[in-house]
């Protein structure tokens, strides 16, 4: 057994395939292995060398075997061009927003970068902006914001409430009642429950059921419409799932999640879910409080090479705002805020 340059080589393992019996060769390149066919295809590998097979009759006694040395040499390379995005996109899959106790969706678009991250509080709205223009009265301050909880902030959220859609399961969801409220002042700033030029309310958002969220935070597609300030695209999770109920604590924040997924079939699934959230403002009180109740319905179905992907859902919730002046006085003024949902 040499190489290609005349030099014996050891150490070259010799195997019969089909009888698996192996040996290698000494240190002069000679090898002995029995034979047991008449005709037999002898393998000859060593790292670094080209793997030879050759067919050896049983009658022959020296066999010159000849191995080169393997070569990294590509024979042909294809390089394909991929289509570039044509927008900005973040996406937040379930382990990022898992990696958070995320009450809503507030709490999971604070992971992204260039945000202004708020001290945690579910008792004001809250909202979204990626691209603002600062009033003369911000100056010094710039960037992208997120989540409006105090009023001296209030200019950097006015006129977006078309700018930033949010998009659950190819549904947008509709700010035309925000749109139809009325702004009061009082003692100087902004009624904490209304928000018509302030856009969607993302503590309404759930995010037991959600499986991804995408953020396109320049222009994004015109299938979502003519759009000025990004798009947030949620994606629900259906599958099948065995019953899971949780509790969350943060505060004075506390959340009862319960939800259960069926398969009906390969292609179809049923997924149900209920979440109450309730909030107060100071761990000692009751004053100021945010009750939030969710239920949810969703049946996804499929082609059978999977796809063709539609889902159907439904949902009813009920957000209820309340401010009282004096919890031990039933009789005591109320400003309250109930909305609901389908």
């Amino acid at each position: 057994m040499t190489d290609e340059n005349g030099q014996k080589l050891s150490n070259v393992q010799v195997q019969d395939p089909q009888t698996k019996r192996w040996t290698q060769t000494n240190s002069d390149g000679f090898f002995t292995i029995e034979l047991t066919n008449e005709n037999t295809n002898l393998s000859f590998s060593q790292k670094g060398k080209e793997t030879q097979e050759i067919v050896v009759d049983s009658s022959e006694n020296n066999v010159s075997i000849v191995l080169y040395n393997q070569t990294l040499r590509l024979e042909q390379v294809d390089i394909f061009p991929k289509k570039k995005k044509e927008y900005s996109e973040i996406t937040l899959g379930k382990e990022a927003i898992e990696n958070v106790q995320a009450f809503s969706l507030n709490e999971v678009l604070q992971q992204l970068p260039g945000q202004v991250t708020m001290d945690f509080n579910n008792n004001e709205f809250k909202n979204v902006v990626f691209r603002t223009a600062i009033s003369s009265n911000n100056l010094g301050l710039s960037g992208s914001l997120s989540s409006n909880t105090n009023n001296d902030r209030k200019d950097y959220f006015q006129n977006k409430a078309f700018g930033t859609s949010i998009v659950v399961n190819d549904i947008p969801i509709s700010n035309n009642e925000n749109m139809q409220a009325f702004t009061s002042l009082s003692g100087g700033g902004f009624n904490d429950f209304n928000n018509p030029s302030y856009g969607v309310d993302l503590r309404q958002i759930t995010t037991a059921n959600i499986d991804e969220v995408k953020i396109i935070q320049g222009i994004a597609p015109a299938k979502y419409g003519d759009l000025t300030s990004g798009l947030i695209i949620i994606n629900s999770k259906v599958s099948a799932t065995p019953l899971r109920a949780s509790i969350s604590m943060l505060d004075a924040t506390t959340e009862y999640n319960m939800s259960k997924g069926f398969k009906i079939n390969d292609r179809n699934f049923l997924s149900l879910s209920g979440n109450y959230l309730a909030s107060n403002e100071d761990v000692r009180d009751n004053l100021k409080s945010y009750n939030r109740i969710t239920t949810n319905a969703a049946w996804k179905s499929s082609n059978k090479i999977n796809t063709l992907v539609n889902t159907l859902e439904g949902s009813f919730a009920i957000n209820n705002d309340k401010i009282k002046y004096d919890p031990d006085d039933i009789s005591d003024p109320k400003i309250k805020n109930d909305k609901f949902s389908n």
